[in-house]
């Protein structure tokens, strides 16, 4: 990564998230939690990304939850919603999927990513709802097959 063109800090209750944004999508996170700093470098296009630091699992370290996204161009890029849970001054992937997608031109589907508590309410649930475009705009390639049939996933990481 060339000289940083955007720096972003944030601090909450767990530590610290430092995210350093470089020319051509690349940025590289810095984790501090629990006294020890993991870093992190991703690609992103469009310099589109989140990052939430919360506790799924109940633990005493909080997971990472990050969306990136991949891909230039008219109707191509495509999200993926990743998990990780601090280990030994690496992450650990927990999770892995996509969370948005093109069906056809200009039409996209996409997981909205929120947290709910769990019955027990020492962890927190990650829930996806699907949401799309309208498929009567559907113009010929791709097609609604391609648009998820799962309407809403909740995903549990209590008892990791």
């Amino acid at each position: 990564m060339q000289a940083p063109i955007a720096i972003r800090t944030v601090e909450n209750s767990y530590g610290m998230l430092r995210v350093t944004t470089g020319d051509r999508d690349e940025h590289v996170a810095d984790f501090r939690l629990a006294g020890k700093t993991i870093t992190y470098p991703f690609y992103s296009s469009y310099d589109g990304y989140r990052i939430d630091v919360i506790n799924l699992s109940g633990h005493a370290t909080p997971e990472i939850v990050m969306v990136t996204g991949a891909g230039r161009g008219t109707s191509v890029r495509k999200e993926i919603l990743r998990v990780f849970s601090p280990e030994n001054g690496k992450l650990k992937t927990l999770l892995e999927t996509t969370v948005s997608e093109f069906f056809g031109e200009g039409l996209r589907w996409w997981y909205e990513v929120s947290y709910m508590s769990a019955e027990n309410a020492l962890c927190t649930d990650l829930v996806l709802q699907l949401r799309h475009d309208d498929p009567r705009d559907y113009n010929g390639w791709g097609g609604v097959q391609l648009i998820p049939t799962e309407r809403e996933k909740i995903i549990s990481f209590c008892n990791r």
